[in-house]
């Protein structure tokens, strides 16, 4: 075969002086080209975090000097007359503040937690600022990963090029802001798949912050039992991190510390997320159509919106598929007409039928254990339900999601929606609360399945056949309180003190103790305060071990009451 032209080979890659990474002073950059390339090639430099182009600053070696004091970040490429330019090399730095890389609390020492820490660092531009569901672009990040217990000022396990935007659409407007986190590769920003403290490699991430939920658990406390009991695909995992956020430019302190994040496998398609066989854009075949997606009941904004359009009472349901991410109108019609077929099969009169019902249609134990936990957990904020199908698969009700008002942590208690009339909040059907909702607050459209499938006798007997094995293993008394118990003390690194709000305005508050929890409550003083959806009665919760308690109490309340309604 014929070699490629030269003209449409890329031209040789920008040298620099120094690999990215977490420096404790000045940088001074250099940047070079191979000594075999053309004396015709320019190289063009940014530190703005645009890309390179012709018309970008030129590097003149031995002349140009490039030094980034407070860190920074340098793009730079190479261009020659009618030839392919190089890729784009870059080169970031986080400049590490003396307040954390070697004077922490004037101890004389650098900031070390017990957790794993991550340093990120957007260069000046205030992520925080993209709030709205419609304008969050993604922002050039570069992070630091340490693992627990150590020291900022060591070498960091992974050097993480990325970007980071705001999620979630009430829990945006907390002051401790949520991310969706995107690695990239070193040249472009394209996916790159990292492995993050032992967890299964993948490039999108989420960091989890649990302003409201003042246990900080409860969403793992949910992901990891449902993964735990019901396998693969079922749940996210997640690990506890303290965050560190530098977006107004120069070194990263401690007044950039934004405390205790959850960080979370991002839902989506893969061997070790939610595994399901891909589907291209390309498979549009009888068989080959049949599986591969996965989509949400959700608030919009939507990516690909469907809506079914079947002659149940309840009506069309919005949906919103994101595997695969652009789908092909001819697999929107598939799983359109699917789900039409569902739905009809689960509104008929034979909705009960094993093999012409529901049943035909649906993964049952999963729809079963998602109700199940949703129930252990009396979820409020159900509006997050996910659901995928593999190809010539049936529908499965995976993964779980948005634990964080859920267990008591919710004020969401009219007897007209959440419970019957004279319950307490531990008790009552969440099931029940699906048809009120269904009926009256938000129309006939909103989640109408989980009502519909309990007035099957097989789905309600299945039900507590699958309750009582949970409680025999991960859902026992015992069982729950220690998994608790061990989740807290990651969260006070053992220590006795009692963790109660910072003294002090942040951000010289004192925490009080040296654990992750004090910090974050040093960070955000809201203990023994109503934040919202916290229930009636945070105000007397003045430690994070009441919270503790609380979580561990109502939980095990909540179960005694389930029990007492068995079939």
């Amino acid at each position: 075969p014929n070699s490629p032209s030269p003209l449409a080979e890329p031209l040789p890659d920008p040298l620099f002086n120094l690999p990215s990474g977490v420096v404790s002073s000045a940088v001074s950059l250099t940047i070079a080209l191979p000594e075999s390339t053309p004396a015709d090639t320019t190289l063009r430099y940014t530190t703005d975090l645009s890309e390179p182009t012709e018309s970008s600053p030129l590097y003149l070696t031995g002349v140009t000097s490039i030094n980034l004091p407070n860190g920074g970040t340098v793009r730079a490429r190479a261009f020659r007359p009618g030839h392919v330019p190089s890729r784009i090399g870059n080169r970031h730095f986080i400049r590490l503040g003396s307040s954390i890389g070697s004077d922490y609390r004037s101890s004389g020492k650098p900031f070390q937690s017990n957790l794993p820490v991550l340093l990120l660092d957007s260069f000046g531009i205030n992520v925080d600022a993209f709030t709205s569901t419609t304008a969050r672009p993604d922002r050039t990040t570069f992070a630091a990963l340490y693992p627990a217990a150590s020291p900022l000022n060591a070498a960091p396990q992974k050097l993480l090029r990325g970007a980071t935007r705001v999620r979630g659409q009430t829990s945006a407007a907390f002051p401790q802001k949520p991310y969706q986190w995107e690695l990239w590769s070193s040249s472009k920003d394209d996916d790159k798949s990292e492995s993050l403290l032992d967890l299964p490699a993948g490039s999108d991430w989420v960091l989890q912050a649990p302003y409201s939920d003042k246990s900080m658990m409860r969403n793992i406390v949910a992901f990891d039992t449902m993964r735990e009991w019901s396998g693969p695909g079922s749940a996210m995992r997640s690990r506890f991190v303290e965050v560190f956020f530098n977006q107004n430019g120069g070194s990263i302190d401690w007044s950039d510390y934004r405390g205790v994040y959850i960080l979370t496998e991002n839902v989506e398609r893969g061997k070790d997320r939610v595994p399901l066989q891909k589907l291209n854009s390309l498979i549009e075949d009888p068989v080959g159509i049949t599986g591969g997606y996965m989509w949400s009941k959700d608030k919009p904004p939507f990516d690909n919106p469907i809506n079914t359009l079947t002659t149940s009472p309840w009506g069309a349901q919005k949906l919103d598929v994101f595997e695969p991410k652009s789908p092909t109108q001819a697999q929107l019609n598939y799983l359109t007409s699917h789900l039409n077929s569902f739905e009809s099969a689960l509104a008929g009169s034979s909705f009960a039928n094993p093999t012409s019902g529901y049943a035909a249609f649906i993964d049952s134990a999963s729809f079963i254990d998602r109700i199940l936990w949703i129930e252990l957990f009396r979820q409020a904020d159900f509006q997050s339900m996910y659901y995928a199908k593999d190809r010539g698969g049936k529908i499965r009700a995976v993964p779980l999601w948005d634990f964080n008002m859920s267990a008591g942590n919710t004020n969401d208690w009219s007897p007209l929606v959440t419970q019957q009339p004279g319950q307490s909040s531990s008790e009552g059907w969440m099931n029940v609360r699906f048809i009120h909702d269904w009926q009256g607050r938000f129309g006939a459209a909103f989640y109408p399945y989980f009502p519909r499938l309990f007035a099957d006798p097989e789905f309600t007997t299945q039900f507590w056949d699958r309750y009582w094995q949970v409680r025999r293993s991960i859902g026992s008394d015992a069982a729950i309180s220690s998994r608790i118990d061990s989740l807290a003390a990651q969260l006070t690194a053992g220590l006795p003190d009692p963790v109660t709000n910072g003294v002090g305005s942040w951000p010289s508050s004192t925490p009080s103790s040296e654990s992750p929890a004090a910090r974050h409550y040093s960070r955000w003083p809201i203990l023994g305060s109503l934040q919202w959806p916290n229930s009636f009665g945070a105000t007397d919760r003045t430690t994070f071990a009441s919270e503790i308690s609380f979580l561990k109490s109502w939980l095990l309340r909540r179960l005694a009451w389930m029990d007492s309604q068995s079939m």
